[in-house]
């Protein structure tokens, strides 16, 4: 008989913190959340420690794995449940939030005979966007459903109040500097805005960008308490990820009235192409600065109006609209495993 979301003991285990969106999203289910902080390293040294951290969590109908790590350990809880008679067999749900299964496609990614391997364990999934949900499909037999991600409340609440820019020539980038974000590939690109453009400006916001101050017109200013006000600052956003599970900074940039230059390999590129395609870019220095020069050349009254449909567009995220939307499609996926 198959059995409803209400009635499921649904475990959220998390690896090295647990995302306030994720945290919303499992009281959305009403899920219990687990942070683990064993190694990442899938080793044989640390082989025994994910089956024992799995092990000890108990027994629950569902386990929502949120990164490889947290995965390695809800695989054990599958098994172990077999020894069980009595109670349900535990059923595996990876929440699919990061780019990882696109970049071992491509070759680029970690220790990719392991994670296909693990991946066999995996009954279904949540990815949060479509570009997760189409490399999910790939690696996961089962149904994957997808649920984006909300702006933080504070923001969705605070970024409407800010200005559009517009005329600026100001570009900001948030998030840190990690390979995946593509911030050496925005400055490369900006360099050659600035050739027609030499009065542009880059604004890089997010943790150990300080490295790209020593760049004419870049200001490199490193993690920041409030983003808000540099949201205000800005003519165009870019998010110039090589790979991006979603890139939520990208509806808080649309939320504040600034049009938005992606990669193609960004989730969010999903809603970009609703404000316009010419935004979306490949994963190329060069087209991402023709990206923002198109955006440079438009006229006042085309960048008014795509400032005015980046706010519509990013009305949907608030944290209880997407919180809805996670318990409907978490709802659609049991009824699917159920069956």
């Amino acid at each position: 008989m198959a059995r409803n979301i209400e009635d499921l003991d649904i475990l959220w285990l998390g690896y090295d913190g647990v995302h306030p969106a994720h945290r919303n999203f499992a009281d959305s289910i009403g899920a219990e959340v687990v942070n683990l902080t064993i190694d990442s390293d899938p080793g044989w040294s640390n082989a025994w420690r994910y089956v024992e951290n799995g092990i000890k969590q108990g027994h629950y109908d569902y386990v929502i794995c949120n990164e490889g790590p947290s995965l390695r350990s809800g695989a054990p809880m599958k098994f172990y449940s077999w020894l069980k008679p009595g109670e349900s067999n535990t059923k595996v749900i990876r929440y699919l939030a990061n780019a990882n299964y696109y970049f071992i496609t491509q070759g680029d990614g970690a220790r990719p005979y392991f994670n296909r391997f693990v991946a066999n364990f995996v009954d279904g999934g949540i990815a949060n966007s479509k570009f997760t949900e189409k490399n999910g499909k790939k690696f996961i037999d089962g149904p994957i459903r997808t649920a984006i991600p909300p702006i933080r409340q504070e923001l969705y609440d605070k970024l409407p109040k800010n200005g559009h820019n517009c005329g600026s020539r100001k570009i900001l980038s948030v998030g840190n500097n990690s390979w995946y974000k593509g911030k050496d590939l925005l400055v490369e690109a900006f360099q050659i805005v600035k050739e027609d453009y030499p009065e542009a400006e880059l604004i890089l916001v997010g943790s150990e960008t300080k490295e790209w101050s020593d760049k004419d017109n870049v200001k490199a200013l490193g993690r920041v308490k409030d983003v808000a006000p540099y949201y205000d600052k800005a003519d165009v956003y870019v998010q110039s990820s090589r790979g991006d599970g979603f890139g939520v900074v990208v509806p808080e940039a649309m939320r504040s009235g600034i049009p938005t230059v992606v990669t193609e390999t960004t989730g969010a590129s999903e809603i970009v192409r609703d404000l316009d395609d010419n935004l979306i870019r490949d994963v190329d220095p060069k087209d991402i600065a023709q990206g923002i020069k198109y955006y440079f050349e438009l006229s006042e009254k085309r960048k008014k109006q795509l400032s005015e449909t980046a706010r519509d567009l990013s009305e949907p995220f608030s944290p209880e609209n997407r919180k809805s939307q996670f318990r409907e499609e978490s709802e659609e996926l049991v009824e699917e495993l159920e069956k």
